[in-house]
């Protein structure tokens, strides 16, 4: 199993799937996940890829041996989580977003997490449900600074690694298709370089 290439994909209504690249068979992942799970963000180790961790409608799971076994990692109930993150230089360290626009961190690769902030945007469209965190990236050269896409609240960015938040919304600010961002990347190795996805595009 180490030498094979695997593919994953997560379905927010239908769960987590598993394919290797030479085959065409997908194969549902269940065992250690929550029932129906609604399988969103997904992050594999940069280091070691039998682990990896998916955000669910539950909180966090964790695998150790590439999708066979689950288990859900220490988060406070009742948090939907969005988008997962490795610290670049760290993989120690970790942050998630939440639906509630909430950050966590660990500092225990993903084991416990701990409360790091809320992103406040009181122009944030008013959805049916509360605004999301569906992206996190984090500039290399400055672990410190990170930016996260905001449904359907648009951008913001932190100086202060995730601690306080910074709305940078000015040439969108209030039109839906530019503030419901579903993505937030850098888009080269230089730090000034951030891109997003929106309704309208890239």
């Amino acid at each position: 199993m180490a030498d094979e290439t695997y593919i994953y994909v997560g379905a927010e209504a239908h769960g987590l799937y598993r394919k290797k690249a030479s085959d065409t068979h997908w194969e549902q992942l269940t065992n250690g996940m929550p029932p129906t799970p609604q399988a969103r963000p997904i992050a594999i180790h940069p280091h070691n890829p039998d682990v990896m961790f998916v955000g669910t409608q539950r909180g966090v799971y964790r695998s150790q041996d590439r999708g066979d076994h689950w288990q859900r990692m220490h988060l406070p109930e009742g948090r939907t989580v969005w988008s997962l993150q490795f610290h670049p230089h760290n993989p120690q360290v970790m942050f998630l977003g939440t639906e509630g626009s909430e950050v966590y961190t660990s500092n225990d690769a993903g084991e416990t997490w701990h409360y790091l902030s809320t992103i406040v945007n009181p122009d944030a469209v008013q959805m049916a449900f509360a605004t999301r965190i569906l992206g996190l990236a984090i500039e290399p050269p400055n672990p410190n600074h990170m930016y996260a896409a905001l449904e359907v609240g648009g951008a913001a960015r932190s100086a202060d690694g995730g601690k306080s938040w910074e709305l940078v919304n000015r040439s969108f600010n209030g039109n839906v298709d530019l503030m419901d961002l579903h993505g937030v990347a850098l888009g080269s190795p230089r730090a000034d370089v951030v891109c997003i996805a929106n309704r309208s595009g890239i």
